[in-house]
């Protein structure tokens, strides 16, 4: 159905967007920290970060987390920028794809509304008696995620200033144009 391939190319076009760091307003998203921030130690070692890397005090600083179970953290001094750039990607581009697990979730389907208009046929002509109901289809597209992981990273850059879930309206124009030139 043509509905559901109208959907599809909404979210073809937000990964689009995405890729280039353009967020649904049409405007660049909001670049990645440079404060400092804090992961666990192991998570670092585990993202292929190496131990000069991690022990390299102009990058990071190591602390232990008090508590019950104490743990090692690594403090990175140039932020979440400085983080991409050590695990080998740009940190400068902002595309929200560390790992890839948010966007390769995301979906795309259509749901079909019936809303329906009822006219009463005497206001018309005094003479005809009833009403009339207009059946009027629409439909819904829904944007989400394969699972509440992503979801939930999804939330945070969107808290970040980074909302990606969306088109501009000049971009859900020419999805729509595109289709109703393939129907003519």
């Amino acid at each position: 159905m043509y509905i559901q391939k109208i959907a599809e190319q909404i979210k073809e076009r937000i990964l689009y967007n995405t890729s280039q760091g353009v967020d649904k307003y049409g405007q660049p998203f909001k670049p990645y920290s440079t404060r400092p921030f804090a992961m666990p130690y192991g998570s670092a070692m585990r993202q292929g970060i190496s131990k000069s890397d991690i022990r390299d005090k102009n990058k990071a600083n190591i602390f232990q987390r008090v508590g019950k179970k104490p743990k090692l953290w690594v403090a990175w001094l140039g932020g979440y920028t400085q983080y991409k750039g050590l695990i080998g990607k740009d940190g400068a581009k902002v595309n929200l794809k560390l790992t890839g697990n948010m966007l390769d979730s995301l979906y795309a389907r259509s749901e079909s509304i019936r809303s329906f208009f009822d006219i009463d046929l005497s206001q018309f002509d005094s003479n005809i008696t009833g009403n009339m109901r207009i059946d009027i289809p629409e439909f819904d597209v829904i944007i989400g995620f394969t699972n509440s992981e992503a979801e939930q990273i999804a939330y945070w850059n969107i808290l970040r200033e980074r909302d990606f879930l969306g088109l501009t309206d000049d971009e859900v124009e020419d999805v729509l144009q595109h289709f109703i030139n393939l129907n003519e």
